[in-house]
């Protein structure tokens, strides 16, 4: 069923109420002018951009016609689709924003520690970095791994080191994180004071639909409540990403080539970034 907002609902009032008068009226000059009036409210209306907020069940059709990174929300999540025609996990040091061809940019696996120097052994569960596979520290929280090779991705739950080597024989990328949502389906939480206390803005890498989103809550909520949200909307797949202060920091580009950041930079130790690519071919 279309939508219409209020300024649209008196328009089309306006546009009926003009046809009723031309009719009557029936003089020329003045009935082309009642005319363009309408025409020119009808336009104006038309024109204008999406304002309303969409419930967690819905996916703004428009999207398929905008390019580079297309950002809505819903009533409790903020939604990115990146238009990608690759990806990496880049460790150590950022994308920079000069870059033109990097689309979006986030943090993607946990950090284990403060460190002033990089090391692949800092970040959570092994990884896929450029087509090379990494020792990263042991962490158990990791239920689930998302892999990116040759225009293909997959989800996968616990076990994937399999899917890990697959990745990098592949030149692709891979990391593991807390899996939220597989096959459309909650996958339970094994941090109980992070599931039930500690309210945060969180983040996921999601597939819906057969398309890769990143989504993340609108206001400060538990991961319960996040993995909640998106369930309501229909994600199929849903891989935490690292937030919290500094470690959310993120930006995209958009179809005019201009960076936008979503969370602002705070401190240098962040280790990986998922990195979504529109690159020339």
């Amino acid at each position: 069923m279309p939508h219409f907002g209020n300024g649209c609902k008196i328009c089309i009032f306006a546009i009926l109420t003009l046809r009723y008068m031309v009719d009557f009226l029936q003089i020329g000059s003045i009935k082309n002018l009642l005319l363009l009036v309408a025409v020119f409210a009808f336009c104006s209306c038309s024109s204008g951009k999406r304002t309303e907020v969409l419930p967690d069940g819905e996916l703004p059709a428009i999207w398929k016609e905008r390019p580079t990174v297309l950002v809505d929300s819903t009533v409790s999540l903020k939604i990115f689709e990146p238009k990608f025609n690759d990806i990496d996990l880049v460790c150590g040091t950022m994308s920079a924003e000069d870059d033109s061809t990097v689309v979006f940019c986030a943090e993607a696996a946990f950090t284990g520690s403060l460190q002033d120097a990089f090391s692949h052994s800092n970040i959570a569960g092994d990884h896929v970095s450029a087509g090379q596979r990494y020792k990263g520290y042991s962490a158990p929280v990791n239920t689930g791994a998302f892999v990116y090779a040759q225009g293909k991705w997959k989800f996968a739950r616990q076990p994937y080191s399999d899917l890990l080597d697959s990745a990098a024989r592949r030149h692709g990328m891979g990391f593991t994180q807390i899996l939220l949502v597989h096959h459309g389906e909650g996958v339970p939480i094994s941090l109980k004071s992070l599931k039930d206390h500690v309210k945060n803005i969180y983040r996921a890498l999601c597939q819906h639909d057969g398309k890769l989103y990143v989504m993340e809550s609108r206001k400060s909520i538990t991961l319960e409540q996040f993995k909640a949200a998106l369930l309501r909307l229909g994600v199929e797949e849903a891989l935490y990403m690292d937030m919290g202060k500094g470690w959310n920091h993120s930006w995209y580009r958009d179809s005019k080539g201009e960076v936008h950041e979503i969370h602002p930079y705070a401190h240098p130790y962040c280790t990986n970034w998922i990195v979504f690519y529109q690159r020339p071919r």
